[in-house]
C-alpha cells in the first residue's frame, strides 16, 4: 500500500519543487529524493473534479498492482485541492522519447509488424504483452478526455485480451496538430458505451 505523506513533506522531498522533469495533461512532475536516498518522481496534480476520498481510493486500487510494466506508486499526498503522487523514478528519459522515436514500438505496430518476443516466451506471456500495449496506447492519447480513468485501466488489465480494442487514434504522435484530432471527432472515453474499449477485431501483426 502506498505511504501517505503530508504536503509539507512533498515540498521537502522535491527540495521546493526545484527540479522539474516535465509537464503533462494532469500536472507537473518533479524529481525528488526520499530520506532513504532513493530518487523518485513526484507528480503534482492539477485541479481535479474528484474529491479527496475518490483520489485516495484510486491510489489504493493502483497501489495493489504489481507488474514489471506498470510504474509503481510509492506514496501520495492529499490536502484539500492539493494532490500529489510519488512514483518510481525512470532515469533514462521520458516514455514519449521511447514510444514515438523512430526506433519505438508505435511505428512498427502501425506498419503491421509482428510482435517479437523471446523464443521461450509462453502464449500467456505474449497475451500479457499485447494487453499491456493496448492499455498503454489508450493511456497516451493526446487529449486527456480520450484517456481512460484509473478505474477503466484496472478493468482493462483484468479483462481478457480478446475483448480489448484499440483506441480511435492508436498511433497519434504529439507532434501532430490538435486541429486534425478535432476534425476526426473521435468518441470520448470519459463517458464510453460498453464496447468503447472492448470487442475489437483489430489484430497485431499480419
Amino acid at each position: 500500500m502506498p505511504i501517505r505523506y503530508n504536503y509539507s513533506e512533498i515540498k521537502k522531498i522535491t527540495n521546493g519543487f526545484k527540479n522539474k522533469l516535465g509537464q503533462g495533461g494532469f500536472g507537473s512532475v518533479y524529481k525528488g529524493k526520499l530520506r532513504s536516498g532513493r530518487f523518485v518522481a513526484v507528480k503534482i496534480l492539477g485541479k481535479s473534479k474528484a474529491n479527496g476520498q475518490d483520489f485516495i481510493n484510486e491510489v489504493a486500487t493502483i497501489g495493489r498492482i504489481y507488474h514489471v510494466n506498470v510504474m509503481r506508486i510509492i506514496g501520495f499526498a492529499v490536502e484539500g485541492s492539493k494532490c500529489a503522487l510519488i512514483l518510481e523514478f525512470m532515469p533514462n528519459g521520458s516514455l514519449e522519447k521511447y514510444i514515438f522515436s523512430k526506433q519505438g514500438v508505435i511505428p512498427l505496430i502501425s506498419e503491421g509488424k509482428d510482435i517479437e518476443t523471446q523464443e521461450d516466451a509462453t502464449e500467456y506471456e505474449k497475451k500479457i504483452l499485447k494487453k499491456m500495449m493496448i492499455v498503454a496506447l489508450w493511456c497516451i492519447q493526446l487529449k486527456p478526455d480520450d484517456r481512460p480513468s484509473m478505474h477503466k485501466v484496472v478493468e482493462m488489465l483484468e479483462s481478457d485480451i480478446d475483448f480489448l480494442r484499440m483506441p480511435p487514434k492508436p498511433f497519434l504522435s504529439p507532434h501532430q496538430i490538435l486541429e486534425d484530432d478535432d476534425k476526426a471527432n473521435p468518441t470520448k472515453l470519459s463517458d464510453p458505451p460498453n464496447d468503447e474499449y472492448t470487442d475489437s477485431s483489430y489484430k497485431f501483426g499480419r
